[in-house]
C-alpha cells in the first residue's frame, strides 16, 4: 500500500473507531494508544471534534446541542442486547471523493459538505451479540431542506459508485486514497426517508453507514468492523427507538 494512502486509511479507521463509541462517558479503558498495521498509531485520547453545532439553537431557535443529547436514546428504549454508552467523539474529515459525482456519497457519511449540520451530537452503543463491532448514532440538524437534498443526492449516486474511493484533502497526501467496494439502496422503513450503504475495504475493515431522515434532522447509524466478518446495519428497531425519540422534537406545538 502507498504509504500516503496507509496514512488515509489509518485516519479513517480511527475516526470511525472514535464515531462509532471507542471514546465513552463512563468507559475504564486504558488510554493506550492504537496501531494501524498500514499507518502511525494514534492515541485514545487524541483530540478529536466533540459533539457540536451553533451555541444558538438551529432552525428558528427550535434545536439545540443540548436538546439533541436529551433526545438520545436510553436503555429502556433499547431491544434486549443493546445498550447507550455515553458521548462520542469523531474527528472531521471532510472527505472528497475521486469522482466528483460520488461527493454526495462522501458529503452524507461524513456529515458534511453538502450535509454539514447546524448541530450534531453522536451517542456510542454496544451490541452484546456483536462485541468487535464498534456502533453509534448520531443525530445531526440541517438547514431548511438540506436534509432531504444529501440523502435525495447520495440515492441517486449510488448506481455509478460501486467503486468508490475518496481522497484526504490533506495538500502535504494529495493523491492518496482509499478505495471502498460501495452497495447501498432503500435503508429501514423509517421516517421521511432512508438509505442504507455499505463499505468494504477487501478485509482490513469495513463499515456500514444507515441514514434516516425525520424532518430537517439526519439520524446517522455506523456500524464497523476490523479483521473480522462485515458488519450488520444497526437494527431497525434501534434506529427505531432513536427516531421514536427525535418525532418527539419535529412535532408542531399544540
Amino acid at each position: 500500500m502507498h504509504p500516503a494512502r496507509g496514512r488515509l486509511t489509518a485516519v479513517v479507521v480511527v475516526a470511525l473507531l472514535l464515531a462509532a463509541g471507542a471514546c465513552r462517558s463512563d468507559s475504564d479503558e486504558a488510554l493506550a494508544p492504537r496501531r494501524s498495521p498500514n499507518g502511525p498509531s494514534v492515541a485514545a485520547s487524541s483530540p478529536a471534534v466533540p459533539s457540536s453545532g451553533a451555541s444558538d439553537a438551529a432552525k428558528g431557535g427550535e434545536f439545540t446541542v443540548e436538546r439533541l443529547r436529551a433526545a438520545w436514546v436510553v436503555q429502556g428504549d433499547l431491544p434486549t442486547g443493546w445498550t447507550p454508552t455515553g458521548e462520542a467523539t469523531r474527528p472531521a474529515l471532510n472527505p472528497k471523493a475521486t469522482r466528483p459525482q460520488c461527493q454526495p456519497i462522501a458529503d452524507l457519511e461524513d456529515l458534511s459538505g453538502s450535509a454539514a449540520p447546524a448541530a450534531v451530537t453522536h451517542l456510542g452503543l454496544d451490541s452484546q451479540d456483536s462485541p468487535g463491532t464498534f456502533n453509534a448514532v448520531s443525530i445531526a440538524v440541517l438547514p431548511g431542506n438540506d436534509a432531504a437534498k444529501a440523502l435525495e443526492a447520495a440515492g441517486k449516486a449510488l448506481p455509478s459508485c460501486g467503486d468508490y474511493a475518496v481522497a484526504t484533502d490533506d495538500p502535504a497526501e494529495e493523491g492518496s486514497a482509499a478505495a471502498y467496494t460501495l452497495t447501498g439502496g432503500a435503508g429501514h422503513d423509517l421516517g421521511d426517508d432512508s438509505l442504507t450503504m455499505d463499505f468494504g475495504t477487501g478485509g482490513q475493515y469495513s463499515f456500514v453507514v444507515t441514514v434516516v431522515r425525520v424532518g430537517p434532522i439526519l439520524l446517522r447509524g455506523t456500524s464497523m468492523g476490523t479483521y473480522g466478518p462485515p458488519p450488520t446495519a444497526i437494527p431497525k428497531a434501534v434506529m427505531k427507538a432513536q427516531v421514536d425519540r427525535i418525532a418527539r422534537l419535529t412535532r408542531p406545538a399544540r
